[in-house]
């Protein structure tokens, strides 16, 4: 469910809650935007792994055709298959941390 309901509950004061409900897919992709940037940065994917308040499911041929967009109907398809993609660069973010032992 995309909401987290906090009516109720006890804040970290131990002060009730009356209203507050948290968006999670707003915050994930505030979270994706941060990392990806609205300017220049040019990262096109943010990858969120090991998130455990959203479960993610496999699911059947139906289920994933239901969400596939024809290339035709895709407003992003025109931006993603005519750009002058670059293989590699030096995004230091996007490099693997080495392991410190």
């Amino acid at each position: 469910f995309p909401l987290r309901n906090y009516r109720g509950k006890k804040d970290i004061f131990g002060r009730k809650f009356k209203v507050t409900q948290l968006n999670i897919t707003d915050s994930l992709a505030a979270a994706a935007t941060l990392v990806m940037g609205e300017g220049r940065e040019q990262t096109p994917i943010a990858v969120i792994e090991n998130f455990t308040a959203v479960k993610f499911e496999n699911p059947n041929k139906s289920k994933a055709s239901d969400i596939r967009i024809k290339r035709k109907e895709d407003i992003y398809a025109p931006l993603l298959w005519q750009a002058k993609w670059k293989r590699g660069g030096s995004r230091p973010c996007l490099k693997k941390k080495k392991k410190v032992k």
